[in-house]
């Protein structure tokens, strides 16, 4: 099981800031804690061979556990943010975002990552 690390605190924005390097979905822990209970997240991952299974259960436990922002960077990243999108316009998710909240999300196909990353 892959393992959140806590880098510190971005010096333009403050917030503190995470990293989880997971080759495979399974690697993703069942539990996150933050100092914060909303998160932006990045989700770099050439997806172009998940199914849409595969990215909803990468996405959803972030939601629930408080990602509000999501920017996607890789292979089919539209496809991903698209996916965000249709988990949180559904209005019978068990996500459990409430119904009035809002869910950002971009994607950078276009992009080097060290422009996602400086975006993000």
């Amino acid at each position: 099981m892959a393992e959140i690390e806590r880098l510190g605190k971005d010096p333009l924005t403050n917030r503190d800031l995470y990293f989880l390097n997971a080759m495979d979905l399974d690697e993703i822990p069942g539990r996150m804690n933050f100092s914060s209970p909303n998160f932006i997240c990045l989700i770099a991952w050439d997806s172009d061979r998940s199914s849409v299974e595969e990215i909803s259960s990468l996405v959803e436990p972030l939601i629930k556990y408080g990602a509000s922002y999501f920017c996607a960077w890789g292979n089919d990243c539209e496809r991903v943010h698209d996916t965000i999108d249709e988990i949180d316009s559904y209005p019978y998710n068990d996500i459990g975002s409430p119904e009035d909240s809002v869910i950002m999300t971009t994607w950078h196909s276009d992009e080097s990552l060290e422009k996602t990353l400086y975006f993000f």
